[in-house]
């Protein structure tokens, strides 16, 4: 029993502390999740610091014996309050983006995010119910009565579980990176190809479908919606952009220019990802005016974009105007095509619609 009581409670501390730390390198991921969750809009910048600075302690208090099984009772409150809004939140239809490990494994919010909270309450309540007279081993009485071999081994297990994660974070950096490469090649292998079935493959959502409905931070921090773009009464072109993707680096300056010669008539705004910091700069440099900026691409893929740069039009009343417009030329296309020097107001209509 004191073996099992130990291993849960540093299973518990390990997944306290890589929640931790996520959240404090991202920062804007965790107000995202946080107003996604219902949070209140203003308390969102003090808590998303907090929080991550709470469940750091519960994972440190979690190792002594003597601290144990509070720290254990406090982790099963965090762990069922925190699931409880993820039901409520499912059961209303909303699945926001989870960043309960940072950018690591961001994803909308679903089945499995209940079952790995029931899975972690579970090991919290045996922590609770089994340790209230003895909280297993103690691993700090273990290292600090035994000898110097097992203070070597205590030091050199630490050290390995640090490099472990760091080298887990950016394996999946690098295979998210990859991913984002691979799509954009077989974006362009899709173009050069000259079967006639590859040539009639129409990318993204269809034409007159109703676009999804998105909540992001722009370059202030503040929430920006689409039915917010879509306020003014004018159209909205979606720019899927990446700061670090060669392509959209040339079509930067078109983005500019239509921001700014094309404001009357449509909104053009840029769906840049990253961190915010990097993205205000980014801007900043180059006098964009309209950003918007996603984690990974968890706006992109519900419009079917997998690939930067990319171009889709939103009409006014909500609905799907284009299909995707795949690389620099296909953009300048899609925003020549509908608003070039003939087109007006009233001459607007659903490119590929026939």
């Amino acid at each position: 029993m004191g073996l099992a009581l130990l291993l849960a409670r540093i299973l518990l501390a390990v997944v306290f502390a890589a929640a931790a730390v996520a959240k404090l390198a991202d920062q804007a991921g965790a107000r995202q999740a946080l107003r996604g969750l219902g949070a209140p809009q203003r308390g969102l910048v003090p808590d998303a610091w907090l929080l991550p600075i709470f469940e750091l302690a519960v994972a440190v208090l979690l190792v002594p014996v003597a601290t144990a099984w509070v720290a254990g009772i406090v982790a099963f409150v965090l762990l069922l309050l925190f699931s409880g809004a993820v039901v409520l939140s499912l059961a209303r239809g909303r699945r926001p983006v989870c960043h309960c490990f940072g950018q690591i494994a961001a994803a909308p919010l679903g089945r499995a995010t209940v079952v790995r909270n029931l899975l972690l309450l579970g090991v919290a309540g045996f922590v609770v119910l089994a340790g209230r007279q003895d909280a297993g081993i103690d691993v700090l009485g273990w290292v600090g009565g035994g000898s110097m071999l097992a203070w070597i081994g205590f030091v050199l297990g630490a050290a390995a579980l640090v490099v472990s994660v760091v080298v887990l974070v950016l394996l999946v950096q690098l295979l998210a990176q990859n991913g984002r490469l691979l799509a954009r090649l077989e974006g362009m292998e899709g173009r050069l190809a000259l079967a006639p079935a590859a040539a009639q493959t129409v990318a993204g959502l269809p034409v007159g479908t109703a676009a999804p409905e998105f909540a992001l931070d722009d370059l202030e921090g503040n929430a920006v919606t689409l039915a917010s773009l879509r306020a003014g009464g004018k159209p909205v072109l979606l720019a899927f952009l990446d700061p670090a993707c060669g392509p959209c680096k040339a079509l930067f300056p078109d983005v500019v220019r239509w921001q700014r010669e094309l404001a009357d008539r449509v909104m053009v705004v840029c769906m840049s990802r990253g961190a915010l910091r990097a993205n205000r700069s980014k801007a900043a440099a180059l006098g964009l005016s309209a950003v918007l900026v996603q984690q990974s691409s968890e706006v992109a893929h519900p419009f079917g974009v997998y690939y930067t740069p990319s171009m889709v039009l939103v009409l006014p009343d909500g609905r799907i105007g284009s299909p995707v417009a795949q690389g620099v030329e296909d953009v300048r296309a899609l925003v020549a095509r509908q608003f070039g020097p003939a087109a007006t107001e009233s001459e607007l209509s659903v490119v590929g619609a026939s």
